[in-house]
């Protein structure tokens, strides 16, 4: 098991990475549990020379303008049932974590899910991916690993059309 390679996000940065390469993301605003005010992105770095994961952290206490404009990037893409952005691709899928924790996981991957952590496969590689807190973890392995499975309320729209 490998693990990403940790870096500070930078505003210099953020030009730097490509959205659709994102294997997920935390965005948590400030005042929520957990990591308040944080943002973190694992994305992939893909060149002749290296296969790693990149983990990218910015906290909006530290670094504003990062964070707000990490934010504007991430959410711009994300595929809400309640929010459908028809201008641009989606990339991502939401889960809520709880206490105002936000994920967003590539709708292109498929992650595993351990005892304590995701794992993304890459060419025969694992790379492990840490949720910000044990308590959004937990909140979206359940749904992650049920997501393709239809809800009761789906069911239940079935059953009274039909």
């Amino acid at each position: 098991m490998t693990n990403p390679v940790s870096k500070k996000l930078s505003k210099s940065m953020l030009d730097s990475i490509e959205v659709d390469k994102i294997i997920y993301a935390e965005v948590t605003p400030p005042g929520a549990m957990g990591n308040s005010g944080g943002i973190i992105i694992y994305t992939t770095q893909n060149d002749s020379q290296t296969n790693e994961l990149i983990c990218y952290r910015t906290n909006i206490f530290e670094d504003e303008e990062t964070y707000l404009l990490a934010e504007k990037i991430l959410l711009k893409y994300v595929d809400m049932t309640f929010k459908t952005n028809e201008k641009e691709e989606s990339y991502f899928d939401f889960y809520y974590g709880g206490m105002g924790n936000n994920v967003l996981i590539n709708k292109k991957v498929n992650l595993d899910i351990q005892d304590n952590f995701f794992v993304y496969t890459a060419e025969n590689l694992q790379f492990q991916i840490l949720s910000s807190v044990q308590g959004v973890f937990m909140s979206i392995a359940d749904v992650y690993k049920n997501r393709n499975k239809p809800s009761q309320l789906e069911r239940n729209r079935f059953v009274f059309k039909n």
